[in-house]
């Protein structure tokens, strides 16, 4: 008897973990929904790239596009502009294998 009694106990508080942790993840997701709902809604342009000289290698882009994009839906990457660093360029040259 004790043991089923136990059991009840157990399923309860995880029943209202879980319930409350839903609830939670509800109110945390509710500002993102108002700012998704209050923006207007603009056509994407298309913006030429200019290169003068130096590229950047697509990991690079990519990494800037995902870092900005966990941001939110208001930022937008417009241009990357390439400053001397010694640590930028040693990364231009350093292959992910070799790591």
């Amino acid at each position: 008897m004790e043991i089923g009694f136990g059991l009840v106990i157990t399923l309860i508080g995880m029943v209202v973990v879980f319930l409350t942790l839903v609830v939670l993840m509800g109110i945390v997701r509710i500002p993102s929904a108002v700012s998704r709902l209050s923006q207007i809604k603009r056509p994407q342009e298309s913006v030429p790239v200019e290169s003068d000289g130096a590229e950047i290698p697509p990991q690079h882009i990519a990494a800037i596009a995902a870092a900005v994009a966990m941001l939110g839906a208001s930022y937008r990457v417009r241009t990357i502009e390439i400053i001397g660093n010694d640590n930028w360029e040693r990364s231009r040259y350093t292959d992910i294998a070799t790591l």
